[in-house]
């Protein structure tokens, strides 16, 4: 499991932080973007309609099954969570070179 916690489907299965390898640990995030010019208060109905519908009990538990973890991180937080992670593997793309062909 490259997750920082161990999946609910495979409780046994220790992390790769768990197995000394910190380093290999990977997070997937599922983010719902707008263009940066949309105005506030369809932002505002959008993330309502998001947030609510992640909040369904059917929704949880079809994320569930495909071992999926519901956050509704939103505005600031989700900048955060994203710009940690484009530090993160901007480091692993530029040390390695990585180039799109």
């Amino acid at each position: 499991m490259t997750s920082p916690a161990r999946s609910p489907l495979a409780p046994d299965v220790p992390t790769t932080a768990e197995s000394g390898l910190k380093a290999l640990e990977v997070e997937v995030l599922y983010v719902m973007m707008v263009p940066a010019a949309t105005p506030e208060p369809i932002m505002a109905v959008l993330q309502r309609a998001v947030v609510d519908a992640l909040a369904q009990p059917d929704v949880r538990a079809s994320l569930s099954r495909l071992d999926m973890t519901v956050e509704s991180l939103v505005g600031a937080q989700a900048r955060e969570r994203l710009d940690r992670q484009a530090a993160r593997y901007g480091r692993v793309i530029k040390a390695l070179d990585m180039k799109i062909e």
